[in-house]
C-alpha cells in the first residue's frame, strides 16, 4: 500500500513537469541531461524536506488537527490545479510586456509559471542549468505543499522520495520525447493532478 500511495502521489506532482516538457518538445527546446537532474532533483529535495516538516508537525499537533490541515493543503492544492489554465489565462493578461530576468523577481517566476517555455531566457532552444534552476523553483512549489499535507498522515518518506526521483525524470523524459512527435502545441491537462489531488486529500479524511 506505501508503494502504491507513494506512486500515486508522485504522478500527481509529476504531471506538471510532463506537460512542462512536452511542451518544450513541440517547440523543439532541449533540456540537457544536467538541466534534467537539477529540475527533478530540486522537486523530490523540496518534497522530502517538507515531508519531513510535515512529520514534525504530526508529533506536536493532534491527529484530529494534522488531518484537517492535511485535507485543506491537498483540497487547496488540488483546486488551483483545477482551475490552473484560468490562472495562467489571467497572469498572462496581466503580464503582456517584456520581464527581464532577475532570479527573485517575482514577475519573472510567473512569467514562467504561466509560460514555460519563457524559461529559456537567451532563446537558444536550450534550457541551460540556471535556466533549469528558475524552472525548477516553478515545479517544486507544487512538492512543498503536497510533502507538507502528505507528512502529516502516515507515510514512507524514503519510499516517497525514491518514487519522485523515477517518476519525475520519466516525465520529464517521455514528455520531451513524445511532444518533438507532436506537431501542434501541447493541451495544458493540469487539472489531472488537481482531480487525484483532492481525492488524496478526501481519502486522507475519510479513509
Amino acid at each position: 500500500m506505501f508503494i502504491l500511495e507513494s506512486l500515486i502521489i508522485t504522478i500527481a506532482v509529476s504531471i506538471d513537469a510532463f506537460f512542462v516538457a512536452l511542451s518544450y518538445g513541440t517547440k523543439k527546446i532541449k533540456i540537457p541531461f544536467l538541466s534534467l537532474q537539477i529540475i527533478n532533483l530540486t522537486s523530490t529535495v523540496t518534497l522530502i524536506v517538507a515531508l519531513f516538516f510535515g512529520h514534525f508537525l504530526k508529533n506536536i499537533l493532534s491527529t484530529s488537527a494534522c488531518d484537517l490541515i492535511a485535507f485543506f493543503l491537498l483540497l487547496s492544492l488540488g483546486t488551483i490545479k483545477l482551475l490552473d489554465g484560468f490562472i495562467k489565462f489571467l497572469i498572462r493578461k496581466s503580464l503582456n510586456k517584456k520581464v527581464n530576468f532577475k532570479l527573485f523577481n517575482l514577475n519573472f517566476f510567473l512569467n514562467i509559471y504561466a509560460n514555460p517555455e519563457k524559461a529559456d531566457i537567451d532563446k537558444s532552444k536550450t534550457i541551460s542549468k540556471i535556466e533549469a534552476l528558475s524552472l525548477a523553483v516553478i515545479l517544486a512549489l507544487d512538492c512543498l505543499a503536497v510533502g507538507l499535507g502528505i507528512g502529516l498522515g502516515s507515510i514512507n518518506i524514503l519510499t516517497i522520495g525514491i518514487c519522485l526521483l523515477i517518476t519525475g525524470l520519466v516525465a520529464l523524459y517521455s514528455g520531451l520525447h513524445l511532444g518533438e512527435k507532436i506537431a501542434t502545441k501541447a493541451k495544458d491537462l493540469s487539472w489531472l493532478s488537481g482531480i487525484i489531488l483532492i481525492g488524496i486529500a478526501i481519502f486522507r479524511l475519510y479513509g
